[in-house]
């Protein structure tokens, strides 16, 4: 946004528009999921308050992962300390996203997160909702989001929704899927989170560092999973990762300690499906229960 002469111009992609309408009508061009137009719109209110939970569009597994994340998040406490909090739940979504497709969880590069924390502040100035010129030359990916502060924090879901036009069967490039890839590319090992505010808009930049570029027809089958097993129940997916490389013959000899460690953390991650408080582990009870294991067996 630029005043000359006492004119305000609205700036999108070195564009000018003489509204910020006009701006946000371009921007819904170009990016399908934005804002209000989403697939997964929230409705605002007085104070931030977002818990999706009273607001779910269907049953699908990434809207349940959104769900989840997302209930109980305060935009305005979170604003008054500078984001940790969305910042934080948004590396944590991404992360659940990737589980479904089998590949690595990001690792957080804080330089890489001080860099798109810099650009979020400089679009949040500027109104200029563009990409920033560096990336390619420092070979890094970037996704972009902006959004009023009741539905700003969807942007992973934004992205990770155009799963919707990505065809498996023909893995690399597609337009309008390319922030889903991002996401969930096996090769991508790290990532840097900015969100920064003008008070009427929120901008998210989720810059990562990656190396798809080269021989991308070649890797592409090999970088992507092809498959999502959309509908392989969450209840499996779950417990096919907690007990992903499990050796009972060795936890045998150890007490079974693994065995337990992994049952409380399937147990609570049961839980969080339905939004109810996690269990804490009693170690008066947990004695007296090994006590009754050991008599049974």
């Amino acid at each position: 946004m630029e005043t000359r002469n006492g004119v305000t111009k609205y700036i999108y992609n070195d564009k000018e528009y003489n509204s910020e309408d006009e701006m946000m009508d371009a921007i819904k061009k170009d990016f399908a999921n934005f804002g209000p137009s989403g697939p997964t719109n929230t409705n605002q209110n007085t104070n931030h308050n977002t818990n999706q939970n009273t607001n779910q569009v269907d049953n699908s597994l990434a809207n349940q992962i959104s769900n989840r994340i997302w209930t109980n998040y305060y935009y305005e406490d979170d604003l008054r300390q500078g984001f940790p909090d969305m910042k934080r739940r948004i590396y944590q979504q991404t992360n659940n996203y990737r589980d479904l497709h089998g590949v690595p969880h990001l690792q957080v590069n804080h330089s890489l997160a001080y860099e798109a924390q810099q650009y979020a502040h400089q679009l949040a100035q500027t109104n200029n909702f563009a990409h920033d010129s560096r990336n390619r030359a420092k070979g890094w990916g970037e996704n972009l989001a902006m959004g009023s502060p009741s539905i700003a924090h969807l942007a992973v879901k934004w992205w990770y929704d155009e799963i919707k036009a990505y065809d498996f069967s023909k893995p690399g490039f597609k337009s309008g899927t390319g922030h889903f890839t991002q996401l969930v590319w096996k090769n991508t090992r790290q990532v840097g989170c900015g969100v920064a505010s003008n008070l009427k808009l929120v901008y998210v930049v989720y810059a990562i560092i990656k190396d798809i570029r080269k021989n991308l027809k070649r890797t592409a089958q090999k970088t992507l999973i092809n498959n999502n097993q959309e509908d392989i129940p969450l209840r499996i997916k779950i417990s096919r990762r907690i007990w992903a490389n499990y050796n009972p013959k060795v936890d045998s000899k150890k007490g079974f300690f693994d065995m337990k460690r992994r049952i409380y953390l399937e147990t609570n991650e049961f839980i969080k499906l339905h939004n109810v408080p996690i269990l804490t582990i009693n170690r008066n009870l947990a004695y007296e229960a090994q006590k009754q294991a050991n008599y049974l067996a």
